[in-house]
Order: C-alpha cells, then sequence, then structure tokens
C-alpha cells in the first residue's frame, strides 16, 4: 500500500513543501503547506524523497528541527 501511494502532485514548487491537500472546486493545490514539524508530515516527506517523486532539499532546513 505504501508503494502505491503518490504525493508528487502536492509538491508545492515555489514553498517546496507538501501541501495540506488539493482543492478539487479550484482544481489547484491548498494554500497552506505542512511544516515538517508534524511526525506525519516528515513521514510522508520521507516516503515521497525515497519513492523520487520530490527533491531531496524538500523543507530546506527542516532536518535540523
Amino acid at each position: 500500500m505504501a508503494n502505491a501511494m503518490e504525493f508528487d502532485f502536492l509538491f508545492n514548487q515555489d514553498r517546496r513543501l507538501l501541501s495540506i491537500g488539493y482543492v478539487v472546486a479550484e482544481d489547484g493545490l491548498d494554500a497552506s503547506c505542512y511544516d515538517l514539524v508534524a511526525s506525519e508530515a516528515r513521514l510522508a516527506s520521507f516516503m515521497a524523497i525515497a519513492a523520487g517523486e520530490v527533491p531531496a532539499g524538500i523543507g530546506s532546513g527542516w532536518a535540523a528541527r
């Protein structure tokens, strides 16, 4: 199941973070993003990086937190 997850469509290129969701009515990403402090956001980011769907530099500086 984990290998079937797709994260690349949630990646906000400008902020280099994962959006909290996709707004179907607006056909675009939600303006809010995970700040990578929350453990579930970190886990999703690790999985997206490992799958090669987002760059390893996602959330620049977050690993030091």
